[in-house]
């Protein structure tokens, strides 16, 4: 599972951030799955880029991580593109301030060009399992998001890779880019997300997918305790 997962040297983690490296509890642990495939243009990447690292870096997104009952989450962003290709372009990080978010936000921002190739949700899924595993910390609510503007064609079949994160106890949230495939959110509630309180968000265009990422993450931080 996840056997294409690159992840960047630790000597590229910028100081603000802090590795998640210790097992002190966070309200959510999530991992943030940017599509990266062949059917996303350059100028769709930079929008959800921007989209992830400007909401994380804002005074919302912070208000909601303190607002939490531990005050911390834990993010690691991968961008993803066919069964066998996903790279962590932000290594586990623990969040508790703005410094934190700024930090991740600039690393989104910074990630190397993407690896090409189909869709492959499932794929995108079984690495955040496996990044899940791995965690050292512990966390209320362990969290995938998938933010993709196409249906699965690549990799093993989506409804195994759903199944095996809900066995493993992890939620699955979505992000719809509705640009090429206007009932595209519809396949993600019928397919893609799942677990408790799971939920997807379409985005119409760049000018709203920021505002839609920002209250996905603000959603997932305020659910933590409900969900746990």
């Amino acid at each position: 599972m996840a056997s294409g997962l690159r992840p960047i040297p630790r000597r590229d983690v910028p100081g603000g951030a802090h590795p998640a490296q210790d097992d002190a509890p966070v309200d959510v642990a999530l991992v943030l799955a940017i599509d990266a495939s062949g059917s996303v243009t350059d100028e769709a990447l930079r929008t959800q880029r921007r989209g992830h690292a400007e909401a994380l870096a804002s005074e919302a997104f912070v208000a909601a991580v303190l607002a939490g009952v531990h005050g911390r989450v834990a993010v690691t962003v991968i961008e993803w593109s066919s069964g066998g290709r996903q790279e962590v372009t932000v290594p586990w990080t623990v969040i508790a301030g703005m410094e934190q978010a700024r930090a991740v936000a600039e690393r989104i921002l910074g990630a190397r060009p993407p690896l090409p190739g189909h869709t492959s949700i499932s794929g995108a899924i079984d690495a955040g399992v496996a990044l899940l595993a791995r965690f050292a910390g512990r966390a209320a609510r362990r969290v995938i998001d998938i933010s993709a503007n196409g249906p699965n064609n690549d990799g093993r079949a989506l409804a195994e890779a759903r199944r095996a994160a809900l066995e493993a106890g992890v939620t699955v949230n979505g992000l719809a880019i509705l640009d090429a495939d206007p009932d595209l959110a519809r396949y993600f509630v019928a397919e893609v997300i799942g677990g408790p309180g799971a939920f997807v968000l379409p985005a119409e265009d760049a000018g709203s997918y920021r505002a839609a990422v920002l209250r996905k993450l603000t959603t997932e931080i305020a659910g933590a305790g409900r969900w746990a």
